[in-house]
């Protein structure tokens, strides 16, 4: 009985595992054949095994510029020679206001006055001349003169206004401008130098060279190296910045750097109209011998419009550019391209195009056009001597960037890539 029992569990069994393998195959064939017929479903007409990818023209704005530093080199002179023997015993030099004293050489202090011409001679009743006029304008800008009476005549009333300066400044009261007490000096407020001979201390024999100011001539430069000027068209336009004005300057001329100073390439700018390029706001900058301006060469003007992946961008056999949207083929222009970027026109802004991962090959690609630069590296380089690698005075390739052009989003770089670069003036 027992025997008759355990021989139909075992058939039982049998069975079992019979319809089980059965249902199994049945099960995996249909889950193969699912995936199979699915992928088949799926697969992109044009780039098998790949899933399209879409995207949405927006409105953007792209351009090409370069970061950089100008130069703004403002050369000086002697304007004065030591006139008195003794112990200098003060100096002064950086910027003085007209009138400030320079230095002292016991007893006789040295002063600058705002004048075109030279002081040759001591000054007292009975002169006339250039001269003259200067200390006349000096004392009404000082209030020891009214208005007018700068007539280049050195008369009683001009004694007395001297007199009256040189009591205020704890002088002997003379009346009279000695040869060596006032020097000529283009403009003030001036940034001047003092003569090696003139420091605290130093014993003076008359003659030497005292003092040296600005010749109120400037020129704006850019220095690059050689791998930044490779960069730069001679067509460009350089945006410069100063306080808050935005000066724009064009290339005049090009020479080699100065071997001792790194040498590279400099481009002398000028404004546009072939004029000084900070026009009527040169008296606003600083009398430094040199500044150095943050400026933005702009290679390629900002374009704007509607703005889609350049991938998306494909080039036909007869040279005509199109995308693909979702309801077909659209011939468009391209406007200018940069940073994976093209503006193109053709399209609305929200309409959807394909972006295609491949090159273009077989329907052509997208060519680059006047705005792009193929010689253009993909991003700025670091580390060559003249460029921004942490300089606190320039800006940096990830700044606020290129003046009137829109930072974009993120977006697929494509071959037209952008790039900012910084020197050191």
């Amino acid at each position: 009985m027992s025997g008759r029992t355990s021989r139909h569990q075992r058939r039982t069994v049998s069975v079992i595992g019979v319809l089980c393998a059965v249902i199994l195959a049945a099960v995996v064939g249909w889950w193969a054949a699912a995936v199979t017929l699915g992928d088949a479903g799926v697969e992109d007409e044009g780039t098998p095994g790949e899933q399209e990818v879409w995207a949405a023209a927006s409105h953007e704005s792209v351009g090409r510029s370069l970061n950089l530093s100008t130069t703004v080199r403002q050369p000086s002179e002697q304007v004065g020679s030591n006139r008195f023997p003794g112990i200098v015993r003060e100096v002064q030099d950086g910027q003085l206001d007209n009138g400030e004293l320079v230095y002292r050489v016991g007893s006789a202090a040295v002063r600058v006055i705002e004048s075109d011409a030279p002081f040759w001679r001591d000054l007292e009743q009975g002169n006339s001349g250039e001269d003259v006029t200067a200390v006349q304008e000096f004392l009404i800008e000082t209030g020891y003169l009214q208005e007018g009476e700068a007539h280049g005549e050195f008369d009683q009333v001009t004694a007395a206004a001297v007199g009256d300066w040189q009591e205020d400044l704890g002088a002997q009261r003379t009346g009279t401008v000695p040869l060596g007490e006032v020097v000529a000096v283009p403009q003030t407020p001036v940034v001047i130098q003092l003569g090696e001979s003139i420091r605290v201390g130093a014993e003076l024999s008359g003659g030497e060279e005292s003092v040296l100011a600005p010749t109120g001539e400037r020129s704006f430069v850019l220095v690059l190296m050689d791998s930044q000027a490779q960069q730069v068209p001679m067509d460009a336009t350089v945006e410069i910045a100063f306080d808050d004005y935005t000066w724009e300057a064009v290339i005049e001329s090009v020479s080699e750097g100065d071997p001792a100073a790194g040498g590279g390439v400099e481009y002398q700018l000028t404004g546009p109209d072939g004029g000084e390029v900070c026009g009527e706001h040169c008296d606003e900058l600083p009398a430094d011998a040199q500044l150095s301006l943050r400026s933005s060469v702009v290679v390629s003007p900002p374009v704007e419009g509607p703005a889609i992946p350049a991938a998306a961008v494909r080039t036909a056999g007869d040279g005509d550019t199109y995308v693909e949207t979702r309801d077909g083929e659209v011939q468009v222009e391209v406007l200018g391209s940069g940073q994976g970027v093209a503006i193109i026109e053709g399209v609305d802004e929200g309409t959807e195009v394909r972006v295609f991962s491949d090159s273009g090959t077989g329907t052509g690609q997208l060519e680059q056009g006047p705005e792009s630069d193929p010689a253009a590296p993909d991003s700025a380089e670091h580390g060559e001597p003249g460029e921004d690698s942490g300089d606190s005075s320039e800006p940096s390739e990830d700044d606020e960037g290129d003046p009137g052009h829109e930072k974009l989003g993120d977006v697929p770089d494509g071959p037209e890539d952008s790039a900012d670069e910084s020197n050191e003036g």
